[in-house]
């Protein structure tokens, strides 16, 4: 008797550890699930967010490739027409004006859409990096406060990375056996595809102001192939008329090849045609370092387009506007109209989602084409109560709206 009491109590307590240790089993499996449960719904509450930002990037790229191909481009900008009674649809807060003209401005500045905010810059404002000078190169790497100890070695490797491959490089240039020591890839020997990809050039790729997302290369230059009528040629000796083959003897040519090599300066060699700069729509950098504008004359034509007081048109403009201080500049390096293709940067306010395009006119057939597409990282900052307010308030400037197309005037 004693015996069946004892194994009975000895059971029951087995019976309640065991149950003890799985109810404390199901507790842990429990709070696992609910932490699992709660990760899931949080990541796909993230993966909505991705989402919903994306489209509104893909919504606000659709419409500003709407508006370049049907709204017409002058030295202002995009003009936008046809509004019909837009003032009381955008609360007044309108794209820039001027001539009592809608504008939007093709220089960087921004515009909000909806929850994304987006800046269009005419590539002629930006430095062709596929059309440059040696010369021109060591000036656009002032821009970039690249030292004049580093700056021979850049030029010298950028020319030896997009050149045709030669048996030998430049002084200061790097071969396909320096690149593999290196462990990067070899140059490519054809013009860059994206600014970006003047990262895999030696030594480019350690200089971190090429590589800033708000000041780096890609908001200085444009890889875009220029149109032909966008080409300005440098002065180089006149050439005497070619002869037709037949003609042509190895001496002729032989002799030809002497007499051009002789006209021609070492400085002159480097020169190539190159596209010209938008004066109206490039940056305070590019003129003062790359175009050699003088400062002073620089922040005359900024401040001048920033207050939509006057845009130039002309040389003889430039010079009205400013004095003499611009007649020592090659004047062939100005152009003062937009040219046909464009960087579109556009970023939401509520998620870190950004891109970056640059866009190309093509034909009737192909009216667009994108030349590159870049992710970049919006910048989303938790304002406290007091700087929201004065967001809120009437004093604090407003970022201009970009024209909704619903906005349009129906065809009467």
């Amino acid at each position: 008797m004693m015996r069946n009491q004892k194994q009975i109590k000895t059971n029951s307590g087995f019976i309640l550890v065991a149950t003890l240790v799985i109810l404390a089993g199901i507790a842990l499996a429990s709070q696992y699930f609910y932490a699992w449960t709660q990760d899931a719904i949080k990541r796909s509450e993230l993966l909505k967010q991705k989402v919903n930002a994306q489209i509104d990037l893909s919504d606000t790229k659709e419409v500003a490739l709407f508006w370049l191909m049907t709204q017409p481009i002058s030295e202002p900008g995009m003009e936008i027409v046809n509004l019909g009674d837009s003032g009381k649809i955008m609360d007044n807060n309108l794209p820039n004006t001027y001539n009592n003209r809608y504008y939007i401005k093709l220089y960087g500045t921004p515009y909000t859409y909806k929850d994304t905010e987006i800046t269009l810059q005419d590539a002629q404002g930006l430095v062709n990096l596929n059309d440059i000078t040696e010369d021109n190169l060591r000036n656009l790497l002032k821009i970039f406060q690249i030292s004049e100890e580093d700056t021979p070695g850049l030029s010298d490797k950028y020319f030896d990375y997009v050149e045709k491959e030669k048996e030998t490089t430049r002084l200061n240039g790097a071969s396909k056996e320096t690149y593999t020591e290196n462990k990067m890839p070899p140059p490519t020997n054809v013009p860059l595809r994206t600014p970006l990809e003047a990262k895999r050039i030696l030594d480019w790729n350690l200089h971190d102001a090429f590589w800033k997302e708000k000041t780096g290369l890609h908001t200085a230059v444009t890889t875009t192939e220029p149109k032909q009528n966008q080409i300005q040629s440098k002065n180089t000796p006149n050439k005497p008329p070619k002869k037709n083959d037949d003609e042509e003897s190895d001496k002729d040519k032989q002799d030809k090849d002497d007499k051009d090599t002789a006209q021609q300066s070492s400085s002159e060699k480097s020169k190539k045609n190159y596209a010209p700069i938008n004066i109206n729509t490039t940056s305070k950098a590019i003129m003062t370092n790359f175009l050699e504008i003088p400062e002073d004359v620089s922040a005359q034509i900024i401040e001048s387009r920033n207050e939509d007081k006057y845009f130039i048109s002309s040389i003889n403009e430039i010079v009205q506007l400013t004095g003499d201080a611009i007649k020592s500049i090659n004047k062939e390096a100005y152009t003062f109209k937009p040219g046909e293709a464009f960087a579109l940067t556009i970023k939401h306010k509520k998620h870190p989602s950004g891109i970056r395009i640059e866009i190309a006119k093509k034909d009737a057939v192909k009216p667009w084409e994108i030349n590159y597409f870049l992710p970049v990282h919006s910048e989303i900052t938790k304002k406290t109560t007091e700087e929201q307010n004065q967001d809120e308030s009437d004093e604090a400037p407003k970022i201009p709206n970009f024209p909704d197309p619903t906005l349009l005037s129906p065809a009467e």
